[in-house]
Parts: structure tokens; C-alpha cells; sequence
């Protein structure tokens, strides 16, 4: 046999065998991923993260899923990058708040530890009514730019006495500075 075919022939086989070495390696590092992959689809139900984005077909952020030390919350921007609506249980408290153009709150609807409540705030963020339920019973609260106010419901000056006689079937009127103005029943 010639010399250079029996060379050739040595590194034929010295390639085949390193050939199959290869597959082997090959083949286990695919049932290895596979393996590993296939753990971790079991659960593939859950989804964990502290943070998830959302982002609009532009590319910008409007709206999120995020936990902070305070708790849970959902957000949503408007395109001007404003935060509109948060959706959350803050410090234990569920709510969700409203907000405007120009990010100020405007409604709150939350479970405080007294009772569920609604809150409705003007444009400059001052409050101007409110609805719930506290301790002592349903409330209807309303005010005014200048200060004068109407409740309707359960009314709490401070003053037992007074307390006592404005209770859940009172309506009150009231401006700040004046106190209490005019009550049924009277007080």
C-alpha cells in the first residue's frame, strides 16, 4: 500500500472517531437542554417578577405592574407619559385613583380601616365630596370653593354631646371659619 494512502487512511480514521465524539457531545448538550427546558415549562403557569412594562406599539411606557415596599400596583399613562389610573393596595388599603391631565388625583374609591369611601377632588386637587361609610354609619359630604360645606349622614364635631344629636339622620351645613351653621335635627 502506497504511503501517502495509508496516511490518509490513519487521518480518515483519526476524524471519524473524533467525528463521533462530536455526535456524542452533540447529542447530549441537546437532551441536557432539553431536559433543562422541559423543567422549567412544568411551571410555566407562573411568571415571577418585582416589575412588568408595558409599552405602546411606539415603544413608550404606559402602564405597569410594579411592588414596592408599600404594596401592589397597576398603572396606566396617557400618551403624554402621565399616569392616569393606579389600581393598588397601598399600606394594606385597597384603592384606585384618577387622576387628570395634569396628573392631580380627582376620584378615590378605597377601603380604608373605618369603611369603604369615594372621594371627588377639584382640578387644583381640594376635596369636594365625598361618600362613605364610617364607623357610625353612611356619610355624604359636599363642598364648595369658598368653603361651605353640607353633610348628609353621619356628622362629628369632637363634642359628644353635639355628636350625639347629629347622628346617621342629620344633615348639616357648615363653613370653615363659622363651624356649623345650620343642622337637622337642630343642634
Amino acid at each position: 500500500m502506497d504511503p501517502d494512502i495509508q496516511a490518509l487512511q490513519k487521518r480518515l480514521n483519526m476524524l471519524e472517531k473524533a467525528n463521533r465524539k462530536m455526535r456524542y457531545l452533540g447529542f447530549a448538550l441537546i437532551l441536557g437542554t432539553v431536559v433543562l427546558f422541559s423543567a422549567q415549562c412544568r411551571n410555566s403557569r407562573i411568571l415571577e417578577a418585582e416589575r412588568f412594562i408595558l409599552k405602546d406599539a411606539k415603544g413608550e411606557t404606559r402602564g405597569g405592574m410594579l411592588l414596592t415596599a408599600d404594596g401592589p400596583a397597576l398603572e396606566f399613562s396617557d400618551s403624554n407619559r402621565t399616569t392616569r389610573l393606579i389600581l393598588s393596595v397601598f399600606r394594606n388599603t385597597p384603592n384606585v385613583v384618577v387622576k387628570d391631565a395634569n396628573g392631580t388625583g380627582v376620584v378615590v374609591l378605597a377601603d380604608v380601616p373605618t369603611g369603604p369611601g369615594l372621594m371627588l377632588y377639584d382640578r387644583s386637587g381640594n376635596p369636594r365630596a365625598q361618600l362613605d361609610v364610617g364607623n357610625s354609619g353612611p356619610r355624604l359630604y359636599l363642598e364648595d370653593a369658598k368653603g361651605f360645606s353640607t353633610t348628609v349622614g353621619s356628622y362629628f364635631t369632637g363634642d359628644p354631646v353635639t355628636d350625639n344629636k347629629l347622628n346617621a339622620a342629620s344633615v348639616v351645613l357648615a363653613a370653615k371659619g363659622l363651624g356649623v351653621f345650620w343642622s337637622a335635627p337642630p343642634r
